[in-house]
């Protein structure tokens, strides 16, 4: 077969192919030519195979006079449709929108759009045009689409988007600069082109005005911007999803704490915590990058004196781990709650003496746990017993004031004591400890007494009967038993 057409409107046309599916070997062309009799046409085009890809399904003549033609000569006898087109003045063409559902032009302030439900088809390719004439913004609620398929977003200056300007080019999985975009023109294009080969489940959007541009949620619950002074988040009930990616800003405007409650998420994955300037977040700075399965030590909680915080969660390992994520609270710093992950006791204390430990038995790994002890008068810590592994920490700190906002070290003990390790006086009465492990050895940890520095016993770890005498005759041991590992015991006579 050979069979040819003209279209001379004249004016700029546009042609829009409907359906294709044509043998291998045989080759629709499209030319341009210059006058209406199209004597000297010039070839656009030469469209093959099975089926189109892309911006194939679409092609614009400026002058006004297009010319096409099909050739059918590679004498095969499958059963394939062939082709069919329509042309429209350029300014009337629809939008394409081949293995799709909703595509169109809109106005509106804001919307959804998607790629439709399920795997996208092979060779695809939509479009949509959303112009509401003022700052406008993108946001992917999911995405994952083939290494070969891509979603591109386009800036426009006017209304018809006749010369898009390309922004993103986006496939596979997002990075986390990717889930949002920004048009500031207010005219934006977004077009989706899929090949021959792998399917994935597409992508989902919404778009809103810029200043009302919600977080990204994608594989979440909950997400948005809060300035309240305390507020919960986490990254749902369930599994988290993979490639999922989620924000959260927290703006209450006055300095803020972050506390996480759980965290258990997959090597690769990461929750991100930044610091901001202002309460739109526009240039967060990162501070911490938190990946892996736990914790450890004091990235369980992270503070920010601005008072403006982000947090991202980006899932991109691909696994499928029971893993069950994380959540966390936030409060004004000055009301933060003390971390207590993996011990029990924890708290401030203002009582002139009392005890504290890790808890009974063996301590957790990843444990980080935190004591404020503020009796206002010099105050003595005495362990009564120590046995940390050698990655494992006790700190003791001094402060200079009740809230310990700003507390200095004065001693880092971990493994066994030394002698001169066992007690530990904070002249300012204001005192804080804080015990960390790693993922690595258990042991059985510690217990201590505080007591105002005028009261305070002698150390007596393992023995018994230790204390300060004044009688001019007495007896003294280290006990009736084998004495302990570890010990440390004191009597002044």
């Amino acid at each position: 077969a050979f069979c040819s057409w003209i279209i001379a409107p004249g004016r700029p046309v546009t042609l829009t192919f409907t359906s294709f599916w044509i043998e291998s070997g045989d080759y629709v062309r499209v030319y341009t030519c210059s006058e209406a009799a199209c004597s000297h046409p010039r070839e656009l085009a030469a469209l093959g195979g099975q089926r189109l890809a892309g911006e194939n399904w679409q092609h614009n003549v400026s002058l006004g006079y297009m010319k096409v033609t099909v050739a059918a000569r590679s004498g095969g006898r499958q059963s394939l449709s062939g082709f069919s087109a329509i042309w429209n003045l350029t300014s009337d063409t629809p939008l394409l929108c081949i293995g799709c559902s909703g595509c169109g032009r809109f106005t509106g302030t804001s919307g959804a759009l998607s790629d439709g439900p399920g795997p996208y088809e092979h060779r695809a390719f939509c479009s949509w045009i959303i112009v509401p004439g003022r700052p406008v913004t993108l946001t992917f609620t999911s995405f994952w689409t083939d290494g070969g398929d891509y979603v591109q977003v386009y800036s426009c200056i006017e209304s018809t988007c006749a010369s898009p300007k390309p922004m993103a080019v986006l496939s596979d999985t997002l990075r986390d600069n990717e889930w949002q975009h920004t048009i500031v023109t207010g005219y934006m294009k977004i077009t989706f082109s899929s090949d021959f080969t792998g399917r994935r489940n597409g992508f989902s959007a919404v778009w809103n005005l810029s200043s009302e541009a919600p977080q990204p949620c994608a594989g979440c619950s909950g997400c948005g911007s809060f300035t309240d002074d305390s507020g919960f988040l986490s990254d749902g009930p369930d599994i988290y999803d993979r490639n999922a990616f989620c924000s959260w800003i927290i703006a209450p405007g006055r300095p803020v704490t972050l506390t996480f409650t759980s965290f258990w998420i997959e090597s690769g994955d990461y929750v991100r915590v930044y610091t901001c300037s202002e309460a739109a977040c526009s240039h967060p700075r990162e501070l911490a990058a938190l990946g892996g399965q736990r914790l450890a030590g004091e990235n369980w909680q992270h503070n920010v004196s601005l008072g403006y915080m982000k947090v991202t969660v980006a899932a991109r390992s691909g696994g499928r781990q029971s893993l069950s994520g994380f959540s966390a609270i936030w409060n004004l710093t000055s009301d933060t709650p003390l971390l207590c992950i993996g011990c029990s006791g924890c708290g401030r204390f203002t009582g002139t003496s009392g005890a504290l430990s890790d808890g009974p038995g063996p301590y957790e790994h990843r444990a980080f746990c935190s004591w404020i002890i503020v009796p206002g008068r010099p105050v003595t810590l005495t362990f009564t017993s120590f046995w940390t592994d050698g990655g494992d920490y006790v700190q003791v700190y001094s402060c200079i004031e009740s809230t310990c906002a700003s507390p200095k070290p004065m001693a880092v003990l971990s493994d066994t004591l030394r002698d001169n390790e066992w007690q530990h006086t904070i002249v300012t009465g204001y005192m804080k400890i804080t015990f960390s492990s790693d993922f690595t050895g258990r042991r059985n940890g510690f217990s201590a007494v505080w007591n105002l520095s005028s009261e305070a016993p002698q150390p007596c770890a393992g023995c018994s009967g230790c204390g300060s005498f004044t009688d001019d005759s007495g007896f003294l041991s280290d006990g009736p038993d084998i004495y302990d590992r570890n010990a440390f015991c004191s009597w002044i006579i």
